[in-house]
């Protein structure tokens, strides 16, 4: 898609993709780059330049890009630190990010655990998410809605092939009453 209108837009850099060795040709396109071109660059920078552009997939129409400033993306990331300070705590808090850092809540949680600070740990694979989170032990579990009904689904699903399905059913009510309390 870049490609096509590439002439279009001289002003366009590098496209990268995370492709194989993509984090080493990013160094090695970084050789050459003086200390001074470094400063030039982020003297330049602004808080209204763009830090990011967040896509949606396009599940409920077309996929759309939206321009995410430097003022606007750490102004979230602000507020999220600040008004979820509680669960924030430094040196105490830990949250371990399966979601794609293509995603802009992704994005956030990174940005905010940097800003608070916390540890953050990142899953490579979604499929060994399980035994990451028993070997990382987060104290923070943040995802979107369907990561969670995926999650509450199959163990459901599970319970009731055990034989333990009203068990299950009515833990689940107790942790609802509990977080409604």
């Amino acid at each position: 898609v870049v490609d096509s209108v590439r002439d279009r837009l001289p002003a366009l850099g590098p496209v990268w993709q995370i492709e194989g060795d993509a984090v080493g040709a990013l160094a090695a396109a970084g050789d050459g780059v003086t200390d001074q071109a470094v400063d030039e660059r982020s003297a330049a920078a602004t808080a209204d330049s763009p830090a990011t552009i967040v896509y949606t997939s396009g599940t409920t129409g077309r996929p759309k890009g939206c321009v995410l400033t430097h003022r606007s993306f750490f102004a979230e990331c602000g507020n999220a630190v600040e008004r979820l300070k509680p669960i924030f705590q430094t040196n105490e808090s830990s949250v371990l990010l399966f979601l794609p850092v293509a995603h802009v809540f992704g994005r956030l949680v990174q940005v905010a655990s940097v800003l608070a600070p916390i540890k953050l740990g990142h899953v490579a694979d979604i499929k060994t998410l399980t035994d990451e989170l028993a070997a990382f032990r987060p104290t923070l579990i943040l995802g979107v809605p369907r990561v969670f009904e995926k999650v509450y689904n199959s163990a459901r699903a599970k319970a009731q092939a055990d034989g333990k399905g009203k068990i299950f059913d009515k833990a689940a009510e107790c942790a609802i009453a509990y977080s409604r309390a």
